[in-house]
């Protein structure tokens, strides 16, 4: 349940999963992988609140290790337009990083970006992931976002860690979550920040500013799951664009893995005799949303590239126009929601809107 590196293909539904969800505290992802070693899972629930908002924040990362030191150490801080954000380490990571920003390599990228206006070059900054992810943000939603309050806390690879915390703002809307990330693989530290907006996207959804869709808590999860895959997913492509990276959607995997589910579904039913919880109302079992809800990202993909006549799932970071085609599925996803798990979201009610500005080249590379 590792994001996985930055520089490889993402195949979607492959052996890791790049994120658990834990929605209002209930996994809803198969107990025997939320525990499985290694493991790594995240969520939040939206509490009742009389005033402003009540968030707890869930990270589970099952690590081999112990954790002997927390992290108390303000790694940085900042604010993007309506959201502030700041990361908090252990004090070994802190001068890690530290080493990893100094780098001449770290600074000449940083420099890149800023000469796009902070659209091209994979960033390498905390403050500059926070304007991308923040103007991607805007991008789906089409207008400025929920005001945000995020902590980011990173950890040592491999640690054991479990977490609930339960923050209460009045100014915006609180998360905290907590990530491994080591100087052996540094962008790790973007994954952090498109996990970050997969939960976001949860909480617009429970603050009413994004409609549920489907009958049934299971069909209304799955829905959920899918466009939070598609935040995700959005923001990194944001976080890598004009570099030499890509990322790749493989229908043939989620169709794999959906298969694999309708199987383990049926097996369920026959040995209990009795239906598990998809019998409660005909629909998706809730214990299995996230994974449906990951094939439900790919099919809609998938069916507006082929209508597209795009031949390929697969991204280069560089093509900004097939980012801008994968986003606009997501956009269309969070401004005009429909029921994903009739056949994915209708191709027709997708409209193609570019991401990038006119001015911006899709030739610079990252180096």
């Amino acid at each position: 349940m590792r994001s996985p590196a930055i520089a490889t293909a993402i195949a979607v539904f492959s052996v890791t999963l790049t994120a658990g969800c834990l929605r209002h505290i209930v996994a809803d992802v198969p107990e025997n992988v939320m525990s499985s070693p290694g493991a790594e899972t995240w969520g939040v629930a939206w509490l009742k609140s009389h005033e402003g908002y009540a968030v707890t924040s869930t990270s589970k990362l099952n690590g081999h290790s112990s954790l002997h030191e927390m992290p108390t150490v303000i790694l940085e801080s900042g604010r993007s337009e309506n959201w502030e954000w700041r990361v908090m380490t252990v004090p070994a990571l802190d001068t890690q990083w530290k080493a990893f920003q100094a780098e001449q390599h770290t600074q000449k990228v940083e420099r890149e970006a800023q000469q796009s206006g902070n659209w091209l070059h994979t960033v390498l900054t905390w403050n500059l992931a926070f304007e991308r992810a923040h103007r991607a943000a805007t991008y789906l939603l089409g207008r400025e976002p929920l005001a945000l309050h995020a902590t980011l806390l990173l950890l040592p690879d491999g640690v054991s860690y479990d977490s609930k915390i339960t923050e209460r703002r009045s100014d915006a809307v609180p998360l905290t979550l907590a990530f491994y990330w080591t100087k052996s693989n540094p962008t790790d530290f973007l994954g952090a920040v498109s996990t970050t907006m997969y939960e976001y996207q949860h909480l617009l959804v429970d603050d009413g500013i994004i409609a549920r869709m489907g009958d049934g808590l299971g069909n209304q999860t799955a829905n959920d799951e899918a466009r939070s895959q598609c935040w995700s997913d959005s923001t990194l492509l944001a976080l890598i664009a004009g570099s030499s990276s890509h990322m790749e959607w493989k229908l043939s995997n989620a169709q794999a893995a959906a298969a694999l589910l309708e199987r383990s579904e049926q097996v369920s039913r026959t040995a209990e005799n009795s239906g598990d919880d998809r019998s409660n109302d005909g629909g998706i079992p809730f214990s299995e949303a996230y994974m449906w809800g990951r094939f439900f990202e790919v099919q809609s993909i998938a069916a507006y590239f082929r209508v597209k006549n795009i031949p390929s799932t697969r991204v280069e970071a560089k093509d900004l126009t097939r980012i801008s085609s994968v986003m606009s599925v997501c956009r269309a996803m969070t401004l005009a929601p429909a029921d994903v798990t009739n056949g994915g979201y209708p191709t027709s009610q997708i409209k193609y809107a570019p991401y990038f500005p006119a001015q911006v080249s899709s030739v610079e590379v990252n180096p």
